[in-house]
């Protein structure tokens, strides 16, 4: 081969080496790119994801929630007649009624007995009323027989001192005569004495008769009035149990509302009570204790929801706040319909509501050993690009409500606030933010 081609040959295989070398690095420099993308990637995907917001002006309001009870604000006694023997009750307590339903229904027979007992027992206790009230006056008839001898007694008294004067006065006196008329007139003194003595022994006895009868006459009257009232009560009982007859023998709600409680029984006699009823037109209320923080903040006035199972919800407001000795409140909020049931029940009460120029959502707002805070999310350069990074924020809480904190501090309108992660944050992390 000659020279010239030689040299050719040289150039041209060291141009081919070249090209190849150009061509390692090539593929050495994409494969470090691809491993660096491929890198970054898995370490973005690594990253928490979290959700932002940001803080704005917003209402909270301050709810307590509350186990209750509801009881009627008036209750009722409803009677049955004495007597009359249940047959069966057609209404269960808890029950709603309505004014003149049927509740309970008694045996017809017995019913009827128990009234003719009422009427014999009321005609015997009419003639003992009759009977003392008939009293007899103290006799004064012996009284006025020993007044009448004791005047008689006077009369022989002076007829023998009559005697004895004109016997003292003859001239010359008749001694014997004298002496006759002073025995005489001794005999009628004593006889004087013994009358006045009886007349005092029988005007004693006919006080002590008066007094007697006006004693017995108080006694008679006041059994009497233990009859009359006896009476009186009898004939209510009877006239309850015409009315009973009147209506089938069945005993009817006096007023609409609730049956709390039965005093009746099947196959017993009534005793005069035969159950409680909670009035419709007087309304039920709802009461509940509270304690603490909610105990401070309860007023007069605040709005509540309260909910019972199988009557509804409704809304009142509270009508009295009491202090309880053991340092809470019990609220007392009258319900505004008759839906109700005594029972249990629940209540959410708005203890205060008011506007706050920063707001967040609950969940956005932490609490650790070192105090409340926040965790915004600011741009950060980084040998990886730009990346999110946490700064841990420290703020003081205003208000706290069921889902929206007001809050003070470092925190500013713009501020990029973590509400929700999908893993655990610390400060300083890198994330990822949900689009």
């Amino acid at each position: 081969m000659k020279l010239p081609d030689m040299r050719a040959a040289l150039s041209a295989l060291r141009e081919r080496e070249g090209d190849a070398a150009l061509r390692r690095a090539a593929r050495f420099f994409a494969a470090m790119l691809v491993l660096t993308l491929a890198a970054q990637g898995a370490a973005q995907a690594a990253l928490p994801t979290v959700t932002l917001t940001g803080p704005a002006r917003g209402v909270v309001r301050v709810e307590a929630a509350a186990e209750g009870t509801v009881r009627a604000a008036a209750r009722e006694v409803q009677a049955a007649p004495e007597g009359a023997v249940v047959q069966s009750l057609l209404v269960q307590e808890g029950e709603r009624v309505q004014a003149g339903q049927r509740i309970a229904q008694f045996d017809e027979a017995q019913t009827q007995r128990a009234a003719r007992q009422a009427n014999a027992q009321l005609a015997l206790l009419r003639a003992q009323r009759d009977a003392l009230l008939q009293t007899d006056a103290a006799d004064a008839s012996q009284a006025a027989a020993a007044q009448t001898a004791l005047d008689w007694a006077y009369e022989d008294v002076r007829g023998a001192q009559a005697a004895l004067d004109a016997a003292q006065a003859a001239d010359p006196p008749d001694e014997a005569a004298v002496q006759s008329a002073k025995e005489a007139l001794e005999a009628a003194n004593r006889a004087a004495l013994q009358a006045q003595q009886a007349r005092d022994a029988a005007i004693a006895a006919y006080h002590d008769a008066q007094a007697a009868a006006a004693q017995a006459e108080r006694e008679n009257a006041a059994q009497a009035g233990v009859l009359a009232l006896q009476i009186e009560a009898l004939e209510a009982q009877l006239a309850a149990l015409e009315a009973l007859a009147d209506d089938g023998y069945a005993l009817c709600a006096q007023a609409d509302g609730t049956l709390l409680t039965w005093s009746l029984a099947p196959g017993q006699a009534a005793q005069g009570e035969a159950c409680t009823l909670a009035t419709a037109a007087g309304g039920y209320v709802f009461e509940a204790a509270l304690y603490g923080e909610d105990a401070q903040l309860a007023q007069a006035g605040a709005a509540a929801t309260v909910s019972q199972e199988q009557s509804g919800e409704a809304q009142a407001s509270i009508d009295a706040v009491r202090a309880l000795e053991d340092g809470g409140v019990q609220v007392t909020a009258r319900l505004p319909d008759a839906q109700w049931r005594e029972g249990a029940a629940s209540a959410r009460i708005t203890l205060s509501e008011a506007e706050y120029a920063m707001c967040l959502p609950a969940q956005a707002v932490r609490q650790d050993a070192q105090g409340t805070f926040v965790y915004a999310a600011r741009e950060r350069q980084t040998v990886l690009g730009a990346q999110t990074v946490l700064e841990r924020m420290a703020v003081q809480v205003e208000a706290r409500g069921a889902d929206i904190v007001a809050v003070t501090g470092s925190v500013a309108p713009g501020d990029r606030i973590v509400t929700g992660a999908s893993k655990a944050l610390s400060e300083g992390a890198r994330v990822r933010v949900e689009e």
